[in-house]
């Protein structure tokens, strides 16, 4: 099997990752976010668990309003805070919401505004992603100063301010009125706004995940992204709860806005191990429908592994799928190839795939 997962359906390719030898794909990764605005191929992996199918549908209604981003005179863009626990697919949904939205915009240009009686809809804007710490989104090395220390609110947004500002400056060399170092996040985001208009185009800022060590600071945080939200200006900012932590209260911490959409998840289901199974690239040849009888086996697996997060369930899937896949062309993983691994959680050291012993000489070789 050759393609983008080299074999493992539960493979993520990592976007841009070089090929380390002439003409051979690099190898999948077991564990990385899906990126489909930037790899197609990852749009076929995304799989509905940990209620990802609702939230999103709610994003994609939310898309109607995305013209009231670029009017100056609504005055505001979009603050987009995706919650839930650690690890449930936060991140893969903020980038589908990007890929979404990306594919509106193309829409858009096919279609005249309903307002021009049918003339030509004006030229859809161009899109542009910051993401200052990359497609994990992971902003753990911002939690300390170079003393070691917890850092403040305002060096923390000083870095997410530098690394918008700097992405934009790559595809714009020519900004004139480019923020300085350390200007109030209200007027970094107002001269960000003017470029956009002035160029056409809309900003998509992927917001670092901070671990936060009180929630007071993580309302702050949260208040501050809301002033990064301006015309033109669209904020995905992830934020990570307890699973006793009432979702809805993260938001309503930072009082209510017409400019912010929260998205939250929450703990797996039942059903969410059999869903993950089914996660593959719809070119590979497992691609089909699970049996009855293995659905219902994995149904039983969940019960008895009871998975913390999604992270753990890749990394198991894909473990166990490189033991399969030398021995077995689908690749299926099932309650067969799960069972010596329960109860309990999969021991990912017991699943590494090892090649058989030669065969024994024959007489006479």
């Amino acid at each position: 099997m050759t393609g983008p997962t080299g074999g493992n359906p539960y493979g993520v390719r990592v976007p841009d990752n070089k090929p380390r030898l002439p003409g051979l794909p690099p190898p999948p990764v077991d564990d990385h976010p899906l990126v489909p605005w930037e790899d197609g191929s990852h749009i076929g992996q995304w799989a509905d668990v940990d209620h990802a199918r609702t939230q999103l549908d709610h994003f994609r209604r939310s898309l109607v309003r995305l013209e009231d981003v670029l009017n100056p005179r609504v005055g505001r863009g979009r603050l987009v805070i995706v919650s839930g626990p650690v690890g449930m697919g936060k991140t893969t949904l903020i980038h589908r919401c990007i890929h979404e939205t990306i594919e509106h915009l193309k829409a858009l240009s096919r279609y005249p505004h309903p307002e021009t009686d049918g003339a030509p809809r004006p030229t859809v804007p161009r899109h542009f992603v910051a993401i200052p710490k990359g497609y994990d989104n992971d902003g753990g090395q911002m939690h300390t100063n170079d003393n070691g220390e917890r850092a403040g609110l305002e060096a923390i947004n000083a870095q997410i301010s530098a690394g918008i500002v700097g992405e934009l400056a790559k595809h714009f060399p020519d900004w004139q009125n480019q923020p300085a170092d350390n200007e109030p996040i209200r007027t970094t985001s107002e001269k960000i706004s003017q470029l956009l208009a002035m160029q056409n185009s809309l900003l998509f800022a992927v917001i670092p995940h901070i671990e936060w060590y009180g929630a007071g600071l993580r309302t702050n945080f949260l208040r501050t992204c809301l002033n990064r939200a301006v015309t033109r200006v669209v904020l995905f900012a992830e934020v990570s709860h307890g699973d006793g932590e009432d979702a809805a209260r993260v938001v309503e911490e930072i009082g209510a806005s017409q400019a912010i959409t929260h998205l939250a998840l929450g703990p797996l289901e039942e059903e969410d191990t059999m869903k993950f199974s089914q996660s593959r690239p719809s070119d590979h040849p497992a691609h089909a429908v699970l049996p009855d009888l293995a659905r219902e086996g994995l149904l039983r697996a969940h019960r008895e592994w009871r998975p913390r997060d999604v992270r753990e369930m890749r990394k198991v899937f894909y473990a166990t799928a490189e033991c399969r896949r030398h021995d077995r062309a689908d690749a299926f993983v099932t309650y067969e190839d799960l069972r010596p691994h329960l109860p309990g959680r999969p021991n990912l050291d017991d699943l590494r795939w090892d090649p058989p012993p030669p065969p024994d000489p024959q007489p006479g070789e």
